[in-house]
């Protein structure tokens, strides 16, 4: 076990605020899934290519598994929040940085958490969209957006972390 100190640091508004509009995009991928069960049809995109064209498909029943996904790594990075002495840092943890570290990595896996969870919701209604005929494709900016925003936080937040040491 890590012999880093543990520090118990009250959540921000922030973090509090991301959780609740990741799990209510997760609530709202089910309901739309409900409301338009029968309409979607037999087979439906499920993999886009890095240019956003369907080139895999499915079953409609695999569009269940995105928000099953997102609830799944809803919860996973929602108990990680809770536990961050236990995390691996890239600089070392003592009792002079460990709140600053702490804090740092907590609003990383909050602002992750929210992106993918945005991203898997998108893509389950995506996906119903295209399979349904409304749309051809997803187009290039949910990719880039997608990249840009888990890769941007992380950057962000490690780059954040060597200057907090």
């Amino acid at each position: 076990m890590k012999n880093q100190p543990r520090i118990k640091l009250p959540a921000s508004t922030f973090e509090k605020f991301s959780t609740l509009l990741s799990f209510l995009a997760i609530v709202v991928a089910f309901i739309y899934l409900f409301i338009v069960w029968t309409r979607i049809p037999d087979t439906i995109p499920v993999h886009f290519s890095v240019s956003g064209e369907p080139d895999r498909y499915g079953g409609k029943w695999s569009v269940v598994a995105l928000p099953i996904i997102s609830l799944f790594i809803w919860v996973t990075f929602t108990m990680l929040e809770k536990y961050p002495h236990v995390h691996n840092y890239i600089v070392n943890i003592n009792e002079n940085n460990a709140g600053a570290q702490y804090k740092n990595a907590v609003l990383m896996l909050s602002m992750l958490k929210l992106v993918i969870v945005l991203t898997f919701s998108y893509l389950t209604w995506a996906s119903i969209q295209i399979g349904l005929g409304y749309q051809e494709s997803l187009g290039l900016w949910p990719m880039i957006i997608t990249l840009g925003g888990t890769l941007g936080v992380t950057f962000y937040f490690l780059i954040r972390s060597l200057l907090l040491k």
